[in-house]
């Protein structure tokens, strides 16, 4: 166990970066921070539990992970989980936050229904929901990348600590998870990664969906924008030069077997007439128009115990694989790729945020439902959206100060943009069919992408999200604007 109140830390080195720094034509440093945010699934919590007369357990709760639900309960009620069923009905959504598995709501009902000896249901409410449940970890990013003049990445060094809130919830793996996604989409050689989690008085924070790959690939393409501008050239060009290819491995070792990155670049360099606009500064009356680049990369398979123990046995039908040492790994090596183009509207006089656009460039494999992968991504683009520009859990001596919907401020219809969807089709042998993943990765590019049209438009740079009126009115006095 960590010393203190470290709840995890995780570590990866791979070549010397300090080293490799030395080599370099340009380093560039830079500290980015994201707040809390919570899924905002329309269906809180919800559980109903029911004894039969041989002291067998029902449960049907609304969850991501029933078999999580079913080991937990056997354990906290001191039971045989073949004694419990749990019944996962259709989930009024998720996004993480109902994938921890055992929650009060299912062990209340169930001891409730034992002591009543009748079901009993428990449902949480909205304020419960926005109190209690998990959320987003807030990070503080520390990243500082080397490259050539040409824009080549040749080194990465990363420290982030991320605020766990009171418990472990799913964070220790997020933890993780900040390490090795940041690797994707883009080829380097050199690269270390700190990782710490950090207990605190507030509310636990888990998986949300990305589980940290939102808060991380922020940082890093922002920062990319900066290093392009500082050296001089296009973001998307710089992208395309490091972008990895079928058969390169990342840093953090993900195998790339199928890549669709480089033509997802191409059409949303065409579609939006990338050059034309990134060249011509836009303004009309106290309206600023920009645009800008956000990629992604997102692996796919189950995630899984790598046991090391020699042969696995069966016990009561139930596979177990005694004193085993335990390495995280992917089933499969499938990488989603993707890259968006942004285009915004800022008002100069009040700093409010218009996304007027995305055009969006995706490799998910073989499409196999297309209607299906596009609405993961239109929704993957309003909850980002929200992400960059709205969204903020609001903490004051551990209590939470905007318990709902009003006060928390999610985007609404009216607030989304158009959005223009091209597949890039690849055939992965790892996926179903040649399929990959779309539910997840397809977040991480929007905010980056929206944070540099943002500058592109106005000239503030903003590392701390949300990107909110009040900071773009601060940072266009700066400017002199």
């Amino acid at each position: 166990m960590p010393p203190g109140n470290i709840s995890r830390e995780y570590h990866i080195k791979k070549g010397d970066p300090q080293k490799a720094f030395e080599t370099c034509d340009h380093v560039r440093e830079d500290t980015f921070t994201t707040q809390s945010a919570i899924h905002c699934y329309l269906e809180p919590r919800a559980a109903l539990a029911d004894w039969d007369k041989s002291g067998k357990l029902t449960v049907y709760t609304s969850t991501q992970t029933p078999y999580y639900v079913q080991q937990h309960l056997g354990l906290t009620l001191g039971m045989n989980p073949d004694q419990i069923r749990v019944i996962k009905p259709h989930v009024g959504g998720g996004f993480g936050g109902k994938s921890d598995g055992l929650s009060a709501v299912e062990f209340c009902a169930a001891l409730l229904a034992k002591h009543a000896d009748r079901p009993v249901k428990l449902v949480c409410s909205r304020d419960e929901e926005f109190l209690a449940a998990r959320r987003k970890h807030p990070t503080r990013i520390t990243m500082k990348t080397g490259v050539k003049k040409d824009g080549s990445i040749l080194a990465r060094q990363c420290r982030a600590v991320l605020d766990g809130g009171a418990y472990c919830s799913l964070g220790p793996l997020t933890t993780v998870l900040v390490g090795t996604f940041q690797t994707l989409p883009f080829k380097f050689e050199h690269f270390q990664y700190d990782g710490y989690r950090i207990y605190t008085n507030k509310p636990p924070c888990g998986a949300m969906r990305g589980h940290g790959g939102p808060q991380v690939h922020f940082a890093r393409d922002v920062q990319l924008d900066m290093i392009a501008e500082d050296l001089g050239l296009d973001p998307l060009q710089m992208a395309l030069k490091n972008g990895l290819r079928t058969g390169d491995e990342s840093a953090a070792g993900f195998k790339i077997v199928s890549s669709g990155f480089r033509e997802c670049l191409e059409k949303v360099a065409a579609q939006t007439n990338w050059q034309h606009q990134r060249k011509v500064k836009k303004t009309e009356c106290d309206k600023a128009y920009g645009i800008g680049l956000g990629c992604g990369g997102f692996p796919s398979g189950a995630l899984f115990y790598l046991c090391r123990c020699g042969q696995l046995v069966s016990e009561k039908k139930r596979w177990r694989a005694p004193g085993c040492q335990r390495n995280l790994q992917f089933a499969g090596s499938a990488v989603a790729d993707g890259a968006y183009v942004c285009e915004v509207v800022v008002s100069l006089k009040t700093g409010a945020i218009k996304v007027k656009k995305f055009t969006v460039g995706h490799d998910c494999g073989q499409p196999l439902n297309p209607m299906s992968v596009e609405g993961q991504i239109e929704g993957c683009i309003g909850m980002g959206m929200g992400f960059a520009v709205t969204e903020e859990l609001i903490s004051e001596g551990g209590q939470t100060m905007n318990p709902s919907f009003l006060g928390y401020g999610i985007p609404t219809a009216d607030q989304m943009p158009e959005i223009k969807i091209s597949h890039v089709v690849t055939d992965d042998p790892h996926g179903p069919f040649g399929a990959k993943e779309t539910g997840e990765g397809s977040l991480d590019p929007t905010a980056p992408a929206i944070a540099n049209a943002v500058y592109n438009a106005t000239g503030v740079r903003i590392k701390d999200l949300p990107i909110t009126a009040e900071k773009i009115l601060k940072g266009l006095k700066v400017c002199g604007r």
